[in-house]
């Protein structure tokens, strides 16, 4: 079982799934590429699934109930919502971003289910959503200059489907900001499996933007890949394209210099069966080193994003990682939750459980408090309906207050309502300490509430 498994992922334990879920698993993993490579001769898929039952328990331990406090620091004020185009939205990305042409910042958003760019005030009074364009399931959205006009632009990864499947309708898309603060939309690379997250970064240090990409794919498409800004004489960028990773499966990408050599790496986190963290570096002889700095206990870990941020203030960048994804097998695990990858140095990550947390789906990290140390707060995405349990009972919206270095305190903002897969914070000016912005969804939207905001912001008691 062992030659089996362990050559894409850690040996799995029958006990991190119920009976139930085995078989289907056990098959998907057999329908992935590369499976049983190692294994010489055919492989009974059955018998390996009977086993998996006959270990397996019949249900896994209830996740524990969750209480909000009587008189949390945050507390929800501002809701948004987008114009009625559809589907009722599924917040895919969620960002603050100085667009120009306002004097307050924008919040831009990408809805994955219908396809809609959209910016707008980044306060409840002003909210004014415009939307800049329409893309084929957008995942997620950056700001920067990419032509440095003088005009902030967006870069937008582009799944082509909200549902996992290998096709080639990914694309990476620029949204190029004319003078009048229109969009042009323009392609940069297509015929892509599904594009999880696009990332601008001067990685060959020649003063313009490159891009890192992340196709996550599915089963049989999927690679991690820069797209190298190679100018025309007029300025125009022109992109030319180096594979770094051919695993499928990578969700998120976050440019670093992490061994501060003054070069660019590019860390990222890989989903589906591998459910690990790798660092590419970025050194002298180009990108022939890769670290693998974390790999989850298990292939059904369910990783959902992750951050970089110096989490225990010793001056280098440590890892955030949120684990929760349930779209696999309709699973909530004991396992989901929080946990830290604290910088050891020379490529080296030390694992710290942090929380607790059914569904985890989205995490960041700032000083939230103004006590001068890096506090946490993350969210959780679940169907409404998911097996037995009863998913009113879970927390949604949790802070962990740093209290003193590497100890965390965890306050429940929120109860219940576990269709946050993405959130941002908010401040209108560096004084001020961070408001909470989540961005709603939920895959089943006819178990929603139509009049269900696709924002929410909790506003910080310092204000």
């Amino acid at each position: 079982m062992d030659r089996l498994c362990s050559h894409c992922h850690r040996l799995p334990d029958p006990e991190v799934l119920p009976k139930e879920a085995w078989p289907a698993t056990i098959f998907q993993m057999g329908a992935l590429g590369g499976f049983g490579a190692n294994v010489p001769g055919e492989i009974d898929l059955e018998a390996v699934a009977a086993w998996y039952v006959d270990h397996a328990p019949e249900e896994l331990p209830p996740p524990q109930a969750a209480r909000v406090e009587a008189a949390p620091r945050f507390q929800p004020r501002e809701a948004l919502a987008l114009p009625d185009t559809g589907r009722l939205p599924f917040v895919s990305s969620l960002g603050v971003a100085d667009l120009g042409s306002s004097s307050e910042p924008s919040l831009v958003i990408c809805d994955m289910h219908n396809g809609g760019v959209w910016r707008g005030p980044a306060t409840a009074a002003a909210w004014t959503p415009t939307k800049i364009a329409d893309l084929a399931s957008p995942a997620r959205a950056e700001a920067v200059d990419l032509d440095q006009d003088g005009r902030m632009d967006l870069v937008v990864a582009v799944l082509g489907s909200p549902m996992a499947m290998d096709h080639l309708l990914g694309q990476v898309v620029w949204l190029r900001q004319a003078s009048d603060g229109g969009f042009e939309t323009i392609v940069l690379d297509a015929d892509l499996g599904r594009v999880a997250d696009v990332q601008p970064g001067d990685f060959d240090g020649d003063g313009d933007i490159d891009l890192a990409v992340a196709e996550f794919g599915w089963r049989q498409t999927g690679h991690v890949f820069l797209l190298t800004n190679q100018p025309q004489p007029d300025g125009t960028p022109r992109f030319e394209r180096t594979e770094l990773d051919g695993n499928h499966g990578a969700s998120r990408l976050v440019p670093a210099d992490i061994d501060r050599d003054g070069r660019l790496d590019l860390v990222a986190l890989f989903a589906q069966e591998h459910e690990l963290v790798r660092i590419y570096r970025n050194g002298e002889t180009g990108w022939s080193q890769r670290h693998e700095v974390y790999r989850a206990p298990h292939p059904a870990w369910g990783h959902a994003s992750m951050q970089l941020a110096d989490i225990d203030g010793d001056g280098d960048a440590d890892i955030l990682l949120a684990n929760g994804d349930t779209y696999d097998n309709a699973v909530l695990k004991p396992s989901h939750g929080l946990r830290w990858l604290e910088n050891r140095g020379d490529f080296s990550f030390a694992a710290h459980d942090l929380a607790e947390m059914p569904g985890c789906y989205a995490a960041a990290a700032a000083d939230l408090d103004g006590d001068g140390d890096i506090d946490l707060v993350a969210s959780a995405l679940a169907e409404p309906q998911i097996g037995s349990v009863d998913v009113a009972r879970l927390a949604s919206l949790i802070w962990l207050e740093q209290t003193e270095a590497g100890s965390f305190r965890r306050h429940v903002l929120e109860v219940g309502d576990l269709r946050h897969p993405v959130l941002a914070l908010r401040s209108h000016d560096t004084g001020e300490l961070p408001d909470i912005v989540v961005g709603n969804g939920c895959f089943d939207d006819t178990l929603l509430d139509a009049a269900s905001p696709c924002v929410q912001i909790w506003i910080n008691a310092t204000r």
